[in-house]
Formats: C-alpha cells, sequence, structure tokens
C-alpha cells in the first residue's frame, strides 16, 4: 500500500505539520490544519486507536466521526490504519453526500487490523465532486464498562500543535502510577527518517524518578507504560520529552483501573 499521509495529529486526536523535507516520497508537503473544514491537501491522525483487550478486562475499540462540510458535493475520505513501525496496514474509502456524515465503529476491525494503531484520515480529491473538498473528523477510543450500560472512552476535538524537535523540548503533567490508575506514555515520529527520544519522569517531591530513550523507526509510534521505567508510585507527575534528533508528537494517557475511563493529554513545548 502507499506511503501513510503526513502526521497531523488527534489521539485520541492532535494535529501536527511537517515540512517539506520531511514528506514521504511522492507526496507533496502539505499545510497545518485549522479546527474545521480540513482542506483536501489536510491529513488527519487519530492517536489512540485499538482493537485489542487491555488491563482489567477491557476491550479498546475506536470509532471515527466524518463529516462533509461541503453543501456543493460529496467528498471522499480515505482512512489508513498505520503500524507502530510506520506502514500502512490496511484502508478503506468513506464517501460523504453533501452535508453528510458517517459514524466508522471499530475502525480498526473494519479493516480486519488488531492491535494498536494510528489511523491517517485524508480527501481523495479525486473521487470528490464538492467544488473545494473539506471535512471534519474526530475519534473516540472506548472499553465497555464493567459497572452497568455504557462505556468509558475519551474523546478529543481537532487542535492544532506545533511538533516538537531537538530545539524545542515538551512536557506533560499529571502522570500517576498507583492502585487507582496507570500512565502510558507515547511518541509518535512525525519525520522520514529514525528518530531518538528521552522521556524523563518526574516526582514534584523526589525530583527524577526514571528516564527512557524511545527510538521509533520513519513515521512510526511506541507507546508503553510507564511502569516499565518507573519503579513504585508516583502522584502528580511531570514527563520531560528531550533531544529528539527529528520531529516528533510525545503525549501521556491516564487511565482509571476500575472503569478504564481515560486522560489524554499532548506535550506542548515547554520552551
Amino acid at each position: 500500500m502507499s506511503s501513510p499521509r503526513r502526521l497531523v495529529l488527534s489521539s485520541l486526536a492532535l494535529l501536527a505539520a511537517l515540512p517539506a523535507a520531511s514528506a514521504p516520497p511522492g507526496r507533496p508537503d502539505r499545510p497545518a490544519l485549522t479546527t474545521t473544514g480540513l482542506s483536501p491537501s489536510a491529513s488527519v491522525f487519530v492517536l489512540g486507536t485499538a482493537n485489542n483487550p487491555g488491563l482489567f478486562d477491557s476491550y479498546f475499540t475506536t470509532d471515527v466521526f466524518l463529516v462533509n462540510p461541503n453543501g456543493d458535493g460529496k467528498v471522499a475520505v480515505v482512512v489508513q490504519a498505520i503500524s507502530t513501525v510506520g506502514a500502512v496496514d490496511g484502508q478503506f474509502t468513506v464517501e460523504l453526500p453533501p452535508g453528510g456524515f458517517e459514524v466508522v465503529k471499530n475502525v480498526l476491525g473494519r479493516m480486519g487490523v488488531r492491535g494498536a494503531h494510528v489511523l491517517a484520515i485524508f480527501v481523495d480529491a479525486a473521487a470528490s465532486t464538492a467544488d473545494t473538498p473539506s471535512f471534519n473528523a474526530w475519534g473516540y477510543t472506548s472499553t465497555p464498562s464493567k459497572c452497568g450500560p455504557g462505556d468509558y472512552g475519551v474523546t478529543v476535538p481537532v487542535v492544532t500543535l506545533t511538533s516538537l524537535d531537538a530545539e524545542t523540548d515538551g512536557a506533560c503533567v499529571g502522570a500517576e502510577i498507583s492502585t487507582g490508575k496507570r500512565t502510558n506514555v507515547g511518541v509518535v515520529n512525525n519525520s522520514a527518517a529514525p528518530l531518538s527520544v528521552t522521556v524523563r519522569a518526574v516526582d514534584p517531591a523526589k525530583g527524577a524518578v526514571g528516564e527512557l530513550p524511545f527510538d521509533v523507526p520513519p513515521w512510526g509510534f511506541t507507546q508503553i507504560s510507564l511502569s516499565n521505567f518507573v519503579s513504585g508510585t508516583l502522584e502528580n507527575g511531570a514527563l520531560l520529552f528531550r533531544n529528539g534528533t527529528g520531529r516528533y508528537v510525545g503525549y501521556m494517557v491516564v487511565n482509571d483501573n476500575l472503569s478504564n475511563d481515560a486522560l489524554f493529554q499532548v506535550a506542548l513545548p515547554d520552551r
């Protein structure tokens, strides 16, 4: 299949633009996204997508919501599943009528794909009839509730964010490891070159309590449990993303161990 589209991210949903020099082969550079009416040359990446079991009897799946804000024609939207090594594991196209929308339930299951992935979503301009085809999109990753009907999950609307790099460090705050909560940390490579990023966990009372280098292949991503490099408990901790050799996006997900409800946070530039 084709190379994944440029990383503009949403994690559940977050966005970031790439320079022309880093664009995958055969594809022009693309402008940054706005919060509505994404242009035909823009791509949305949805982080935290899943079709797999998790801890504490959870089973996470991701739904994707697609909207055509154009009243003058249909918009064809392509959805791709990107693996941890940056490969396209599956894709399909949704044709949205003028002013129409579609909710794609368990988007990875629709492609016959299991496990954790990143989604790339973009317009197929050739298959669209709108004068200026555009779309809106967001994701919802959830697990059935163990406490009754319904589910627990997290939805994040599309926002525009800047990638981190060797000159721009990032930070997340509120990391927790306790009997009630767990934290996952992730790094998405927003470039065509291998990436090395160091993530440091800081306790407000003890200082640095753990550190781990993340080596991520081109256009790939890595997400692991914070417990892999932090021993014991951590409350109101900070995650510092440092010394990236390329453009990337860092994030964390704090999960409730009883309900599996989640809190997502992208690493924002700290200087």
